[in-house]
C-alpha cells in the first residue's frame, strides 16, 4: 500500500470518529431541546396568590397600641386632607353607617376619656358631644374609609383609652407636664393606624410585584417553546446530515479494498 493510500485511510479514520462525536452531540442536543420544549409547552400558569386582607393582620398590628409605646413616641400633627364637595357628601353617608356600626366602641372610648378627665382635671364632659367628636375625628383627619380600617381604628382606640383609664390614678400623681394629653394621644393613635394601613398596602404591592414577575417568567417560558422546537429540529437535521456523511465514508472504506483488487488485476494483466 502506497504512502498516499495510508495517509488517506488515516484521514478517513479521523473523519469517522469526528462524525460519530458530532452525531452523538447532535442527538443529545435534540433530546435536551425536545425535553425543554415539552416542559415549556405543558407548564402550568402561575396561580394568583391569596389576597392580603387587612382584617387578617389586625391581631399582629394591634400589639403596638399601648400607652407605653405612646410615651416612647413623639407624635406630629396629622394633616387634614380636604375633600371635594361631591365626594364629601358621598363619604358622609359612609361615615354615618360606620358610626352606627361602631356605636358601642365609640361609647366605650368616650367613657374612658370621661374617667380620665374626671380624675385628672376634675371636670365632667358632655358624653354626647364627646362621642360626636370621637366619631368624626378619623374622617376629618383623612383616614381611609374602608370598613376594616375604620373598625380597626375604633377597636384599637377603645383598647388604648381603656389602658389610659386603667392608669389614670398613676398618671394623676405625675407633674402636669408629664401627664398624657388626650389630643396628643388621638394624634399618635391615628398615625399608628395610618402606619398599619401602609404596612398592609406595602405587603399587597409586594405580592402584586412577585405575581407579575411569575407571569412574565411564564410568558417567557411559553415564548421559548418555539425556540426549543427550532433548536431540536436544527440539531436533528445536523444529525441526519452527519449520519449520511458517515454512511458515505463507510461505503468508501468498504469499496476501497475492492478497488485495490481491480487495480491489481489490471496491473497483472498488463
Amino acid at each position: 500500500m502506497s504512502f498516499s493510500n495510508k495517509l488517506e485511510n488515516t484521514y478517513l479514520n479521523i473523519l469517522r470518529y469526528v462524525i460519530l462525536i458530532v452525531a452523538t452531540v447532535s442527538l443529545v442536543a435534540v433530546a435536551i431541546a425536545g425535553s425543554m420544549a415539552i416542559n415549556a409547552a405543558f407548564s402550568s400558569p402561575p396561580k394568583e396568590p391569596e389576597k392580603i386582607k387587612f382584617e387578617d393582620r389586625t391581631n399582629d398590628l394591634k400589639k403596638g397600641f399601648t400607652i407605653g409605646n405612646f410615651k416612647k413616641d413623639s407624635p406630629t400633627k396629622t394633616e387634614v386632607k380636604p375633600q371635594a364637595p361631591d365626594k364629601a357628601s358621598e363619604e358622609k353617608q359612609k361615615d354615618d353607617s360606620f358610626r352606627a356600626l361602631l356605636k358601642d366602641s365609640i361609647s366605650k372610648i368616650a367613657d374612658n376619656f370621661i374617667i380620665y378627665e374626671r380624675e385628672i382635671r376634675k371636670a365632667e364632659m358632655d358624653k354626647g358631644k364627646l362621642e360626636n367628636f370621637i366619631a368624626n375625628y378619623p374622617f376629618n383627619s383623612g383616614l381611609r374609609r374602608e370598613k376594616q380600617i375604620i373598625t380597626f381604628y375604633f377597636d384599637t382606640l377603645a383598647s388604648l383609652t381603656g389602658d389610659l383609664a386603667n392608669q389614670t390614678k398613676e398618671i394623676a400623681k405625675l407633674p402636669e407636664e408629664k401627664r398624657i394629653n388626650p389630643d396628643k394621644l388621638l394624634e399618635w393613635h391615628l398615625q399608628q393606624v395610618n402606619r398599619a394601613v401602609e404596612t398592609v398596602d406595602e405587603a399587597r404591592a409586594q405580592r402584586d410585584i412577585e405575581f407579575l414577575k411569575q407571569q412574565e417568567a411564564y410568558a417567557g417560558k411559553k415564548a421559548s417553546t418555539y425556540t426549543y422546537i427550532s433548536a431540536a429540529g436544527g440539531a436533528f437535521g445536523i444529525f441526519l446530515v452527519i449520519i449520511m456523511l458517515f454512511i458515505m465514508v463507510k461505503i468508501e472504506r468498504n469499496l476501497r479494498p475492492l478497488q485495490q483488487m481491480v487495480d491489481s488485476g489490471k496491473n497483472t494483466s498488463a
